[in-house]
């Protein structure tokens, strides 16, 4: 009976020799897995801001010929701007002078009905009293 219970506890103990090297492998390959994840995940994020670094580079790269684009454009417009400005002076230079031709042709047109208002008198003068009555 001692040897029974010796056997079955040499048997008990070699079974959970048997099952703690079972746990061992199964935790071990369990490492391994993390193992090639952890690389996996440090290669996708080692890419990921290789991506992002890049992006950002060309993204200054756009901003800075963009940039470099308006600046050319606002000049451009700049100068068109003074040359319309420009412009916009010759005539409103035109239009003072066409008012100051305008004010005259009035006076003009003044002193020519004024004449012919003295000319109707000097007739009724004339009339009334003779031509010699100047």
């Amino acid at each position: 009976m001692k040897n029974e219970k010796e056997k079955k506890k040499v048997q008990s103990k070699h079974g959970e020799t048997v099952l703690l090297e079972r746990m061992d492998k199964k935790i071990d390959h369990v490492l391994e897995g993390h193992a090639v994840l952890d690389k996996k995940i440090e290669s996708f994020n080692s890419n990921l801001n290789k991506k992002i670094d890049d992006f950002r580079f060309e993204m200054k790269t756009e901003f800075k010929a963009l940039s470099t684009k308006v600046e050319g454009m606002e000049d451009k417009y700049d100068k068109n701007f003074a040359v319309v400005l420009k412009y916009l002076s010759r005539i409103d230079d035109e239009v003072q002078y066409l008012k100051r031709m305008l004010f005259n042709k009035a006076d003009l047109d003044r002193v020519i009905a004024l004449e012919k208002r003295v000319t109707e008198i000097q007739l009724i003068v004339e009339k009334h009293y003779g031509k010699n009555s100047n």
